[in-house]
């Protein structure tokens, strides 16, 4: 493991605490990819069905 990177135990976690892990851009193409896999819900993978559905 890298030196700069802290080396954390579930002890040392405080209720609340808040971490900044930096980010990320990801595609619609990547992201459908993604659902497809792992969710593939219908309103998750086509456009046409999320906007019908409740949350869309």
């Amino acid at each position: 493991m890298p030196e700069d990177i802290p080396l954390f135990y579930f002890d040392d976690l405080e209720i609340g605490q808040v971490f900044e892990l930096g980010s990320i851009t990801v595609s619609e193409e990547e992201m459908l990819a993604f659902a497809q896999h792992y969710d593939p819900q219908p309103f998750h993978i086509s456009t046409e069905q999320a906007r019908h559905h409740l949350e869309g």
